[in-house]
């Protein structure tokens, strides 16, 4: 309770400076506030269709999960608010201000003030350059491009300081703070500006939200359509050399006269393969015919030799073989088509009239018809004619198959080498249309994708547009005002709390006895100010009466005379006024006092005083009811322990309005042990509230008055008034 007690109290001293300063402040607040500029505060609602918009991939099987739509809406809102993106806000909304602005009057692009400021801007840049040159005012488009041809990185460049620089409306750092929500549980984005010009925030959501969707299409696609670009041309590659292989197997199939290598090959195999066994076939009948015409030819010898050579025997003979070579090459490898047939039975038809008349000829040669074993010359010759005829057909017959086996050779390595370039050509081939084919996956992969982001570009759309605001947002103003009123309440609170947690001035008598670790028999106050210093007689005769009744009752009355110390660590603490004081009140009782000063009636540089044990050795008592003695200050001078122990009561007299050193410690700890704790401190020089602590309320006592006592003693709901007096 004692620390509420003081902490109001605290707040009660410092009450012109909570109340004055606190009052300056706001009132200086009020007045530059007078003219606060306003905020426009200007929305756009935009759907994008992410999330739950119709997708290509989807309806191939190719699902978005939610940390997918997550990132694109990321993307979407990171591309809103990136530099690039507000940098061409910048020099648009630049360019259209200096288009439409109008120095006179505000419009719905920028107010007249503003637009004056940006027109000195431009008029006197850092660089003097004709900025106003550049400004087109019939195109827009024209005069951001001159303004782009114009910026180049350097810091007296009016453009690109613009953007760079601290503008209040053009800079990235006011730009930046463009805000971009996504609304819950919805596919649409939230994107939001407040600035002091009505026009300047319209025009700058206007114009943000065509640039982020052309920003959007262009970081979108830019990718898409490079990849699409890059797939294209190695198909176009790839495309051409497929050709080019294509055209080079077709044209070694052209070279080399093969229309189907395997077909003819296998053709080829079975053809030889016939060829072999026919081969062997007329081998064996070639030699069964040789070997018989070779046995008949020696039995009949001279016959056969006459019919040799016999000149027209030879001719028919010769007719019969080139029938025979004729039927042997027409039916070895006999083409299947047409009048092919008809040519070998025409052919046989020949070989058995010649024959026939070969046989015919040869019986009518004969000339014997016997032979000495006994056989028929007839017969013989018959045999060996036939014989003859079969071996001139064999031979006939294996010499076209020779000449076809050579031809069949031919044929085999023909086929050899043109087999492994075809199967290497073909790889070739192979290869290249499976590169072709895994490009054209990529290439459609690629489209789709192109075609899943046009779509989505397309479903930005603006639900809410932006709108010219026609009225404006609170301002801060009452805020900033009571903001600046109240914190400098509390820093005041604040900085004279923390004096007075730091500051040693006795002050008061909590304090006091806090920081000298003494007791606080009553307090004498200040003099007054001019209101009340008419009630000072009453207040210093209240104080002495309370400090007299406190120290009368600390008296051994059974003895005499009453001796009273009154000690100080300081000289002009008020020692003398004390005493006189209680002089004062005890003489008006009755008793009769005296004080003993320094000087006047002992001399501290004495041996007497000096050595003295009782107060008897340097005064002789007079019959004296109370002796104030005042000893000199102790900071400089020394009064004997005896003195201060021997001494019904010892008053140590503290200024309030001093601060409470380390030698004033020392010097009061000595004291107190020295007069066996039989010592206390009075505070002179104190204020009203501290001396009412002992003597009640002091006057006037009027209705303030009252109630400031009562609240200073924590008596809110006291019901009563009471009478102070």
């Amino acid at each position: 309770m004692e620390y509420i007690r003081y902490f109001f109290r605290f707040l009660y001293r410092i009450r012109w400076w909570l109340i004055i300063l606190p009052l300056m402040v706001t009132l200086l607040m009020i007045w530059k506030t007078r003219n606060m500029d306003k905020s426009y505060d200007v929305s756009a609602t935009v759907y994008t269709g992410i999330i739950s918009g119709y997708s290509i991939e989807e309806s191939n099987g190719i699902a978005r999960n939610q940390s997918e739509n997550t990132t694109l809406l990321s993307n979407l809102i990171n591309i809103i608010t990136a530099e690039s993106t507000l940098k061409r806000v910048s020099l648009r909304l630049y360019a259209r201000s200096m288009i439409n602005g109008d120095p006179n009057k505000d419009n719905n692009y920028i107010t007249a003030s503003k637009y004056r400021e940006i027109y000195e801007r431009s008029k006197r840049p850092i660089d003097h350059s004709n900025l106003l040159g550049l400004i087109n005012k019939t195109s827009e488009d024209i005069t951001v491009a001159n303004l782009l041809a114009y910026e180049k990185p350097d810091k007296n460049n009016f453009v690109y300081g613009l953007f760079n620089y601290f503008h209040p409306l053009y800079s990235y750092n006011s730009l930046k703070n463009i805000k971009v929500e996504h609304l819950p549980n919805s596919d649409m984005l939230q994107i939001s500006y407040t600035t002091d010009d009505p026009g300047i925030a319209y025009n700058t959501l206007d114009i943000l939200i065509k640039e982020f969707v052309d920003q959007y299409q262009d970081i979108r696609f830019g990718e898409t359509n490079k990849v699409i670009e890059y797939f294209e041309s190695e198909l176009a590659k790839y495309d051409k050399i497929l050709h080019t292989q294509e055209d080079s197997l077709t044209k070694f199939y052209v070279d080399n006269r093969v229309i189907n290598y395997e077909f003819e090959t296998q053709a080829v195999a079975t053809m030889n393969s016939d060829f072999e066994i026919k081969y062997d076939e007329m081998l064996k009948q070639n030699k069964s015919a040789k070997e018989l015409v070779d046995y008949l030819e020696r039995r009949v010898g001279d016959q056969i030799k006459l019919l040799r050579d016999n000149t027209l025997f030879m001719d028919k003979l010769n007719n019969i073989s080139a029938i025979n070579a004729n039927i042997a090459q027409a039916e070895t490898f006999q083409d299947a088509k047409e009048g092919g047939l008809a040519e070998v039975e025409k052919l046989k038809s020949d070989l058995k009239e010649s024959e026939s008349d070969f046989q015919n000829f040869t019986e009518n040669l004969a000339l014997r018809k016997y032979t000495k074993e006994g056989l028929s010359t007839k017969e013989i010759v018959s045999t060996w004619l036939e014989e003859v005829l079969k071996l001139e057909s064999t031979n006939a017959q294996l010499s076209e198959m020779e000449r076809r086996r050579a031809e069949l050779d031919e044929k085999y390595l023909y086929f050899a080498p043109i087999g492994s370039t075809i199967k290497r050509k073909e790889r070739m081939v192979n290869f290249t249309e499976s590169i072709y084919g895994s490009i054209l996956n990529a290439l459609n992969a690629a489209r789709l994708r192109q075609k899943t982001l046009q779509m989505t570009s397309t479903t930005l759309k603006i639900i809410n547009p932006p709108s010219y605001p026609l009225n404006a947002e609170s301002t801060k103003r009452k805020f900033l005002v009571a903001s600046a009123g109240i914190g400098t309440f509390l820093f005041i609170i604040g900085f004279f709390f923390l004096l007075e947690v730091t500051d040693r001035t006795l002050r008061d008598k909590f304090r006091t006895e806090i920081l000298s670790k003494g007791k606080v028999i009553s307090a004498f106050p200040t003099k007054s100010n001019l209101s009340y210093r008419r009630y000072d007689s009453i207040c210093y005769s209240m104080a002495t009466q309370a400090l007299g009744n406190a120290a009368f009752a600390h008296f051994n009355t059974s003895k005499s005379p009453i001796v009273l110390n009154i000690l100080s660590s300081e000289q002009g603490d008020g020692k003398s006024f004390v005493a006189e004081k209680l002089a004062d009140f005890w003489s008006a009782k009755g008793l009769y006092v005296r004080i003993l000063n320094v000087q006047e009636d002992f001399d501290p540089e004495s041996k007497a005083y000096m050595l003295a044990k009782d107060i008897t050795d340097f005064y002789k008592p007079r019959n004296e009811d109370i002796i104030i003695i005042e000893y000199p200050y102790l900071r400089q001078n020394f009064v004997p322990c005896d003195l201060l122990k021997k001494a019904d009561y010892n008053l140590f007299v503290g200024n309030a309005k001093r601060g409470w050193k380390d030698t004033d410690k020392q010097l009061f700890e000595k004291t107190k042990t020295f007069c066996e704790n039989n010592i206390s401190i009075v505070l002179n020089k104190s204020s009203r509230n501290v001396v009412e602590e002992f003597t009640g309320q002091l006057p006037p006592y009027n209705l303030l008055s009252n109630l400031i006592y009562r609240f200073s003693q924590l008596s809110f709901t006291e019901s009563n008034t009471p009478n102070y007096r």
